[in-house]
């Protein structure tokens, strides 16, 4: 064999290696992504979207438009959410890794990766990064990964045909699928958008290709406006308008959000450096300002300065995009750009967690695989096993999490039994790894939670779990137990109430928590935190608990801490209790199931 032969074949074993390197790595992190999917189970509004189509399509039709009208304007995508939680939590070892890997496969296409199946490997790969405060809310809560992940996969799939009609012909998918894309939600539609106006404007000049892309945008628009335009969108707008927060401030929890402690700083970073690497084959002074700016981003966000952190981010990403738009891949940069465009738009929110960012995440990914997809042949395969070694390692806490929390999930599902029964319901689910468990709302998500399962109207679900002990009140065991918090107690709002003959009801209109105890009329002000009885008002901030380790635990699923019952409320807690001791022990051999 002379010398040409051999680099002939070396080459050709290398891209062998790199092929099954890539295959095995893509099957892996879908695995783990399935694998912890399967693990999660229904939280927060998933109770609610579940009971759609419970009773027939004229109570799916009702509900649908009330939803429209009342709570927001994302109609396909909660068409979507109702059909996959119709067998509750059953299709989601399926739904969350397909609609991951469907980010990539679009992805691919949209950016021209000059490798698809390389990028697929990179992009799975870099997922694995996402923090815990990420997957929980944003990806492993199907409602999340719904609102969030889907919009993404329509902001590439629209991008990818929008491309091809710009530089070939419109196919007959483009029209429906720009529809579909502008109609998903508020930030994947302006993804969408602004991902093809900018494309547009740095590489279109044909004025029948102008025309071309005007109709697409058009579409895109009309899709937007279906979910812009409904009446609770607008709403929806309008409260958060009104609501006394700065911009400043703003500004301060989006970037809290994106790249404080237990956020996405590694994702910001990782792809402003790797663009900064990238730029260096072409260009030494634009690229060495980039390599400056991630340089000065992790001393900032060492410092614990996230906002200045976030603004270093901010323009430097911003100035990339703008340079590779005009002087780089197009694609690429058009992409960057709606990403931290999808970011950005959260501050003019008032309603947001880290699950906002995932679109923007995801899309940063995308720009880093392509990026990493750039390197030399000889080192791919190097480049592909250190992002999958490290994501891995990065990812595993989190599916030992889900994993561990999926064992008192099935503990539960076995006590709750054909729900005909009292049973007790552990919520010593990994806080990290869950997300508002129904408990966290004693009107809604409770309620939901029964009718989803099958439980019986009277059948008890008493709360059990380490910070908690059984409440008795007047002979009545309540089903919110008494919440023990660094050693002080603290008492379920509207047991307590309620086993005084009490009732509590929310006054959606006024915002406010009406109670009827012992003759007398309160109002509770949730937001204000103050109690109104007979004109005078009382400030009971310093009473209530603020905590969300089960969950945003407010409206219905209120705890004060026992002054508030006796200094505000007249409502004696101490004598009561001892009795309660004596009759505890009896009360949970005959409750127990």
């Amino acid at each position: 064999m002379d010398n040409t032969e051999r680099r002939i074949e070396k080459p050709s074993k290398r891209r062998a290696a790199l092929f099954y390197l890539t295959v095995i790595v893509t099957i892996l992190c879908a695995a783990a992504h399935s694998f912890t999917a399967a693990a999660s189970t229904l939280y927060g509004d998933d109770f609610n979207y579940a009971l759609y189509f419970r009773d027939g399509l004229r109570n799916f039709r009702d509900l649908t438009v009330s939803h429209y009208l009342n709570i927001n304007g994302r109609a396909i995508v909660h068409l979507l959410l109702e059909l996959v939680l119709i067998p509750k939590d059953r299709l989601f070892f399926a739904v969350i890794p397909l609609m991951i890997f469907a980010v990539y496969f679009f992805a691919a296409r949209a950016v021209r990766a000059e490798n698809s199946l390389l990028f697929l490997a990179l992009g799975l790969s870099g997922t694995l990064f996402l923090p815990w405060t990420v997957f929980r809310e944003g990806v492993f809560w199907m409602s999340g990964a719904v609102n969030y992940i889907y919009p993404t996969v329509m902001v590439f799939a629209a991008f990818y045909l929008y491309r091809r009609a710009v530089e070939d012909r419109i196919s007959v998918l483009t029209i429906p699928v720009m529809f579909l894309a502008g109609a998903s939600t508020e930030q994947g539609g302006a993804a969408a958008i602004i991902a093809a106006l900018l494309f547009t404007l740095a590489r279109v000049r044909d004025r029948k290709k102008l025309l071309g892309c005007g109709v697409m945008l058009f579409f895109l628009a009309v899709g937007y406006a279906t979910v812009m335009l409904s009446p609770a969108t607008s709403g929806r707008a309008a409260a958060e308008v009104s609501e006394k927060l700065g911009m400043i401030d703003r500004l301060k929890n989006v970037y809290e959000y994106s790249v404080g402690k237990d956020s996405a700083f590694l994702v910001f970073e990782g792809t402003l450096a790797l663009l900064a690497a990238d730029g260096f084959r072409r260009n030494k002074l634009f690229p060495a300002l980039l390599g400056s700016a991630a340089v000065a981003a992790v001393i900032l966000w060492a410092l614990g300065r996230y906002t200045a952190t976030g603004l270093v981010l901010t323009v430097a990403l911003v100035c990339a995009g703008l340079y590779g738009l005009f002087s780089g891949k197009a694609e690429r940069s058009a992409l960057l750009l709606a990403g931290l465009a999808s970011v950005g738009m959260l501050v003019f929110s008032v309603t947001f967690g880290y699950r906002n960012i995932l679109p923007g995440l995801l899309i940063f990914i995308a720009v880093s695989a392509d990026v990493l997809c750039g390197v030399s042949e000889p080192k791919r395969i190097a480049v592909v096993s250190v992002v999958f070694a490290l994501g891995m390692v990065s990812f595993l806490p989190v599916l030992s999490g889900y994993a561990a929390n999926r064992k008192i999930i099935n503990e539960n599902l076995s006590a709750l039994g054909n729900g005909t029964e009292d049973f007790y319901y552990n919520i010593d689910l990994d806080p990290k790894y869950s997300y508002n468990q129904f408990v966290s709302d004693g009107n809604g998500y409770r309620a939901a939670y029964r009718e989803v399962y099958g439980v019986r109207d009277g059948v008890k679900i008493f709360i059990r779990g380490n910070d908690f002990r059984d409440l008795y009140r007047n002979g009545v065991h309540c089903e919110n137990p008494v919440y023990t918090v660094n050693g002080a107690d603290y008492y379920p709002f509207r047991n307590m109430i309620e086993a005084e003959d009490g009732s509590v009801t929310y006054n959606s209109a006024e915002k406010v928590t009406e109670i009827e105890l012992h003759g007398k009329t309160l109002v509770f002000d949730n937001r204000k935190n103050t109690v109104t009885a007979d004109g005078i008002v009382t400030d009971v901030s310093d009473y209530r608990l603020f905590d969300r380790k089960y969950g945003n635990m407010s409206s219905a699923t209120l705890y004060f801490a026992k002054e508030f019952y006796t200094d505000v409320l007249g409502i004696q807690v101490e004598n009561q209790e001892k009795g309660e001791k004596k009759n505890a022990h009896t009360e949970n051999e005959r409750s127990e199931p």
